[in-house]
């Protein structure tokens, strides 16, 4: 995937990765979480509870979907879709792209049917 290297581009590995995020999010913003795993969900949960408008990107049928099965997964999505959560499976992140005022910072991403979500993060 490429636009990795673009400011606003993170990853949930690290306590610094959480302060970093915190620091960019200001007012209402939108952010796209790739990958519905544990780490995923979490990291949308925790960018809801900043305020962002999160969108969830797992490329295969169903949130969680190493640990649970389809019809058990469906009940935590409707959980994830309660708090304002989107979700998108079936697809994969193709290319974060930048913003049109400054190709450097992330402005959204490329999914693998084509569509652009805006994002800031």
């Amino acid at each position: 995937m490429s636009g990795q290297d673009k400011d606003g581009f993170c990853t949930f590995t690290r306590i610094d990765d959480i302060d970093k995020i915190k620091k960019m999010v200001s007012g209402t913003c939108r952010g796209v979480v790739i990958g519905g795993g544990l780490i995923g969900v979490a990291a949308a949960e925790a960018l809801c509870n900043l305020g962002v408008q999160v969108t969830i990107v797992e490329l295969r049928g169903w949130l969680l979907n190493q640990i649970l099965n389809q019809e058990a997964a469906r009940i935590v999505e409707d959980t994830v879709r309660e708090r304002g959560i989107n979700i998108i499976t079936g697809k994969s992140v193709q290319e974060v792209i930048g913003k049109d005022t400054a190709k450097s910072m992330v402005g959204g991403v490329i999914l693998s049917d084509g569509k652009c979500l805006i994002a800031i993060l």
